[in-house]
C-alpha cells in the first residue's frame, strides 16, 4: 500500500518514467500488482532491472509482459554459466537467465536491455557477451565498471588499459 501511494505521489509530482531496481524487485510477491498500478497511474515508461531468474518461469514472464511494462533490463555477468554463476555466487543462475530471455522472446517481448559489470573475471569475455546481445536484438546495453571502495577496487576491476581492447 505504501509503495502504491509513493508511486501515485511521484506521478502527481510530474514523474512519468519509472525504473524498479535494487535488491531484486521480481521476488516481491506483489510485483505484478505494483507494475499494473504504475501503468494505471499513468507512468509512460516503466522499466524493471532484474537478475532475470524469475523470468525463467513462463507464467511469470507472461504476466510481467501483460502489465504493459516498457522495458526489462537483465544483468549478464558472463557469456557462460561458469563465469556468470561464479560472479553471482549462484549455480544455475545463467541457465535461468537464458531461459528467462527465451521466455520473453517467445512471448514477443523485444524491448530487452542488459547491464554487464566489468570485472577482472569477465573483461576478456566482453566480445562474446556483445555477440550474445546482438543475437538477442538487445535494444540497450551498458558495460559498467564496478562501484567499490578504493581498497577493493583494484581487486575487482581491471585497468582500463587492459580492458580497452575487449570493450
Amino acid at each position: 500500500k505504501e509503495l502504491k501511494e509513493e508511486l501515485t505521489s511521484a506521478f502527481q509530482s510530474g514523474f512519468s518514467r519509472l525504473n524498479l531496481l535494487g535488491g531484486e524487485p521480481t521476488i516481491r510477491p506483489d510485483i505484478i500488482e505494483i507494475l499494473i498500478h504504475a501503468k494505471k497511474t499513468g507512468f509512460k515508461h516503466i522499466m524493471i532491472t532484474t537478475n532475470g531468474r524469475m523470468l525463467a518461469y513462463s507464467k511469470f514472464a507472461r504476466e510481467i509482459i501483460k502489465t504493459g511494462i516498457s522495458q526489462i533490463v537483465v544483468s549478464i555477468h558472463g557469456p557462460s554459466a561458469g563465469i556468470h554463476d561464479a560472479l553471482t555466487g549462484c549455480p544455475g543462475s545463467f541457465k535461468q537467465l537464458i531461459h528467462g530471455i527465451e521466455n520473453l522472446k517467445n512471448e514477443g517481448f523485444n524491448n530487452l536491455g542488459v547491464n554487464t559489470t566489468i570485472v577482472i573475471q569477465n573483461y576478456k569475455q566482453l566480445p562474446k557477451i556483445a555477440d550474445m546481445l546482438i543475437g538477442w536484438n538487445v535494444k540497450r546495453a551498458e558495460f559498467i565498471y564496478v562501484a567499490a571502495d578504493l581498497d577493493r577496487f583494484a581487486l575487482l576491476t581491471p585497468r582500463i588499459s587492459s580492458a580497452a581492447p575487449f570493450i
